[in-house]
């Protein structure tokens, strides 16, 4: 027991009088940073430039129903961009079954794209009368989910050609609305 005593008091005594210098410490190092360039932009709509046929459904032309000429914007943040890979359409009233549709290239940079009564059977509805949008979207890829907000359009309406849809009318583009 005395051992201990003693030894609590050296350390006591050794702990308030200390010889030891204070230090300051520092840490120093490199860090690598690279550089680089962000760049980015808004997804627009492909640009609907013509109505080229709006034959209707049982009128002349069945088969050709409504064909519509379009292109990307210009600019870079489009060059390479493809019908199949960044175009998406819809074609219903609600405008929720977007999807790629086959198209022509009619000169580089211009499309065709053409619906008929074979894969829109939505359009049958409009024997009696109504309208139906077809709209174009932008996607940045094939298998991304990034698309352009805003989506261009042409309203095909039935005018009163009776059941046989032999008066139809499209309406002007409405692009990026």
């Amino acid at each position: 027991m005395l051992a201990g005593i003693v030894g609590l008091s050296v350390l006591l005594a050794g702990g308030t009088v200390s010889n030891v210098p204070l230090t300051e410490a520092r840490f120093t190092g490199t860090e690598n940073v690279a550089s680089g360039t962000f760049t980015s932009f808004r997804l627009v709509p492909p640009q609907i430039t013509a109505v080229v046929n709006c034959t209707g459904l049982l009128g002349l032309g069945l088969a050709n129903g409504v064909t519509l000429e379009w292109s990307f914007p210009a600019g870079a943040a489009y060059s390479g961009f493809a019908p199949a890979a960044n175009a998406q359409w819809a074609f219903n009233a609600a405008g929720d079954n977007w999807q790629a549709v086959t198209t022509t290239t009619v000169s580089p940079g211009v499309y065709r794209t053409t619906f008929n009564t074979g894969i829109i059977s939505d359009l049958l509805s409009l024997l009696l009368g109504g309208s139906m949008a077809f709209q174009v979207r932008t996607k940045l890829n094939a298998t991304s989910t990034w698309v352009s907000t805003q989506t261009s359009r042409v309203t095909f309406t039935n005018t009163g050609g009776g059941p046989l849809g032999l008066s139809p009318v499209c309406s002007a583009p409405v692009n990026g609305t």
